[in-house]
């Protein structure tokens, strides 16, 4: 067996429960609030998926969690992206994967 870290989830902390019944009870507005960062996610989650999907030799499944590495998955070829962040931020992060993998690419095409 492998040694190294484990992915470990729980559930919500009790503020993070409260929190969410006081979201669920601000009506009409707070629905309105919820779909609006659902789009956002859903947006920021698209772009991700597309853009890295671009990248030579990256192949990617829509993400649903925070980076992680994928050791703690059992695949230590993975990673897992968090898109709960702005765009303007993602942008920058899929430019940097980008310029971090260029020379990885040049030494493996050898």
């Amino acid at each position: 067996m492998k040694s190294g870290l484990f992915q470990v989830t729980s559930g919500a902390g009790s503020i993070a429960q409260r929190a969410g019944v006081a979201a669920l009870g601000l009506g009409k507005a707070g629905g309105e609030t919820v779909a609006e960062m659902v789009k956002a996610y859903r947006e920021r989650r698209d772009f991700l998926v597309k853009s890295l999907g671009e990248i030579e030799g990256v192949k990617i499944s829509e993400p649903q969690v925070a980076m992680v590495p994928g050791d703690a998955f059992g695949d230590d070829t993975c990673i897992r992206i968090s898109y709960a962040t702005s765009m303007d931020v993602l942008r920058v992060a899929v430019e940097k994967i980008r310029k971090a993998l260029e020379p990885l690419r040049a030494t493996t095409s050898v």
